[in-house]
């Protein structure tokens, strides 16, 4: 009987082999943007240059997966959205199908490699298209085989890929699916595009992306033109400049529907002397302008020759001053240079791209949007796990009380977080709590944070709590009720006739992870709004035993999942 129970127990340790896919990412093999589905509890064995990662499908739900990014059981679990791009152990990851188990279908995810899109141009080259205003080109063309999938920057990151041509074509964009005929115009997920044409006999379809035009980026869909009377830069004849294009102060060019006429005028200087000189010509088919100081005097669009011009006590020349330098000199009263231009609110500042000016206004706010990965998830503001974009901020107004479009609780928290009162946040009862002890130690010490946190972030604190306290109910009642099993429901299980449970079993433990992960996500944000460093101390604590927690049950879940089927089935 010894001898029987202990062979029974190893019996218990065997763990099925899960099905594996073993991958060679190679730049040159012809091949961009690997395809895969993974099914619930498979592996991929990736291999790029010297390195090997693995990558398994841990749980599903009807948007979302956890993957566990190698097979050590104590890796940590990354969460992935479907439509959603996602770096892990240095690979990219399109999710672009994330299907739940239904009925007697397995949970699986379809997802495509992506590196190689931005780091492969021999095998991606064809297969990848940047929309960016000033690049030449009035919107961007492209020919799609249907099956593969093409990577489109245009306000963002979108994958887009063809499917089921016929009549119609299916477009799977950034997760999403839109069935689009021929002339259709749309915009999915920020991405503008029109199909052009479809030939179902060679399975494929003409598609241009982007919303350029005449007003919306002039300066690849607007041809430009410009003529002069005086044959270039001349400050000693008057003369008049027509375009229907212009430098502004920031060098930008500027675009108008119809021709424009610039004249040369005089600007008026101290004393009411006219001795500045606006000159205007063409340059690049553009009318551009310049400040020149002429040496006596500026009239009617002209300068008088002289070589100094004295005003009270102080002769200026040209080599004093030198207006149109981008340097304000002290007493200058130079337009160009001493009013430098910013950015104003909404409008687009970079330190690295000179198409825009380095700063915002004063008084704005810099947001980074270009390298900003944060998003807004009902009232928290997490990491998406996106690919950072262009670096190019947006200058925001925060601080005025007021919620604008572009603003939310990730940019600009003072404007657009709700204003709560102590009413509104939740109470959280801790008397006679009937759970686990370390659910118990986790709600009870978190308690003790709350003082040390804003109003809003107090509230957000509870509803973990909450969370917390209602998934260890569910939790301990499974605990009990596969305690209560008898010797009868083991020998069945040990005939795989009780496959059935044992699934549920654990899905209702991966649900068990899926909480507490998200639970242990949110307590880290609230970590950094903690000033009070005995405060932040029992926060960490509470964040690692989420996670011991985390890698019990998930060791506990896979070792069920490998055994469902029972011993001799």
């Amino acid at each position: 009987m010894k001898t029987l129970f202990i062979t029974l127990i190893s019996l218990l340790l065997i763990t099925n082999t899960v099905s594996a896919i073993s991958v060679n990412l190679v730049c040159g093999d012809g091949i961009c943007g690997q395809k895969f589905e993974l099914f619930q509890d498979d592996l991929l064995e990736l291999n790029s240059g010297n390195a090997t990662h693995y990558l398994r499908i841990y749980s599903v739900t009807e948007t979302t997966a956890l993957l566990q990014p190698g097979v050590e059981a104590n890796t940590t679990l990354t969460t992935v959205l479907e439509g959603q791009i996602k770096k892990i152990n240095g690979t990219e990851y399109y999710m672009e199908y994330i299907t739940p188990s239904s009925g007697k279908d397995v949970a699986s995810v379809k997802f495509i490699l992506t590196d190689e899109y931005t780091t492969c141009s021999a095998d991606c080259g064809n297969k990848t298209t940047r929309l960016k205003c000033n690049d030449g080109s009035c919107n961007n063309e492209i020919i799609i085989n249907e099956g593969d999938t093409v990577e489109v920057m245009e306000d963002g990151r979108h994958m887009v890929t063809v499917e089921n041509v016929s009549d119609s074509v299916e477009l799977r964009i950034d997760g999403r699916t839109r069935t689009v005929v021929e002339g259709d115009l749309i915009a999915v997920n920020n991405l503008d595009f029109r199909l052009l044409q479809i030939d179902s006999e060679q399975k494929t379809a003409r598609i241009i992306f982007g919303d350029e035009n005449i007003n919306t980026c002039p300066v690849d869909c607007l041809a430009k033109s410009c003529t002069e009377t005086d044959g270039g830069k001349n400050y000693y004849v008057r003369s008049v400049v027509s375009s229907n294009t212009e430098y502004n102060v920031e060098d930008d060019v500027v675009y108008h529907d119809t021709m424009q006429s610039y004249p040369d005028e005089c600007l008026p200087g101290p004393q009411d002397v006219s001795y500045y000189l606006k000159e205007w010509w063409c340059d690049n088919n553009t009318a551009r302008n310049t400040i020149f100081t002429c040496t006596i005097d500026c009239i009617e669009g002209a300068c008088y020759t002289n070589e100094t011009v004295c005003i009270g006590s102080e002769c200026i020349t040209n080599e004093t001053i030198s207006c149109g330098d981008g340097i304000c000199d002290e007493g200058e009263l130079c337009p160009v240079d001493c009013d430098l231009g910013c950015a104003m609110e909404g409008e687009n500042y970079s330190t690295y791209f000179a198409d825009y000016p380095e700063r915002c206004c004063s008084g704005l706010t810099e947001w980074a949007s270009g390298t900003d990965i944060r998003e807004v998830k009902g009232d928290w503001c997490l990491d998406s796990g996106k690919v950072a974009d262009l670096d190019i901020g947006i200058c925001l107004n925060c601080g005025n009380g007021v919620c604008e479009d572009i603003e939310n609780l990730c940019n600009c928290p003072e404007d657009c977080e709700p204003v709560l009162e102590e009413s509104d946040v939740p109470v959280v009862d801790i008397t006679n709590l009937d759970i686990n002890q370390m659910s118990l130690d986790v709600v009870t010490a978190l308690e003790g944070v709350k003082p040390n946190l804003k109003i809003n972030n107090r509230a957000k604190l509870a509803g973990i709590q909450l969370n917390i306290i209602a998934t260890a109910r569910s939790y301990d009642g499974y605990e009990k009720d596969m305690k209560s099993r008898g010797i009868l429901y083991w020998l069945m299980w040990l005939f795989g006739q009780q496959e059935t449970q044992e699934k549920k079993d654990v899905d209702i433990m991966r649900n068990t992870v899926t909480v507490f992960a998200d639970s242990k996500t949110k307590l880290i944000y609230l970590y950094d709004m903690i000033e009070d460093e005995n405060s932040k101390s029992v926060m960490e604590q509470q964040v690692n035993k989420l996670g011991d927690k985390i890698v019990e049950i998930t060791n506990d879940a896979d070792a069920k999942a490998a055994s469902a089927a029972g011993m001799f089935s």
